[in-house]
């Protein structure tokens, strides 16, 4: 799935830039990864700390924060991602939510690793 995402967002850009709608259909697509990866990453996490368990990788210990952490990383990377949108920087748009997936499926990995969920 995610290199089907990957190969839909990386299309050749031409010399001349072209304009596009900041919700087109691989930002959709792209959109819909992150938040279904963020979303898996928080259940996981929250049930690493009710059973006992630690998160090493966010400050908090609770799933509520845990949960608001995970929600604004995806709502910073959407006003990021948008602010490259308004100032014609559309390859670092493209780029921004890459990072947030690549960094949700990141923590899913490991956590799965050492066991959790």
């Amino acid at each position: 799935m995610i290199m089907a995402i990957m190969l839909t967002s990386l299309t050749p850009f031409c010399a001349k830039a072209q304009e596009h709608r900041f919700y087109d259909r691989p930002a959709k697509i792209e959109l819909a990864a992150a938040v279904t990866l963020s979303a898996f990453d928080s259940a996981q996490s929250c049930y690493n700390v009710t059973h006992k368990g630690h998160e090493n990788f966010l400050p908090m210990q609770s799933c509520a924060g845990i949960t608001a952490i995970l929600t604004a990383e995806v709502a910073g990377q959407e006003a990021l991602a948008y602010l490259f949108h308004r100032t014609h920087h559309h390859k670092l748009e493209r780029m921004v939510r890459f990072i947030s997936i690549s960094a949700n499926l990141d923590g899913i990995i490991y956590s799965k690793r050492k066991g959790a969920f």
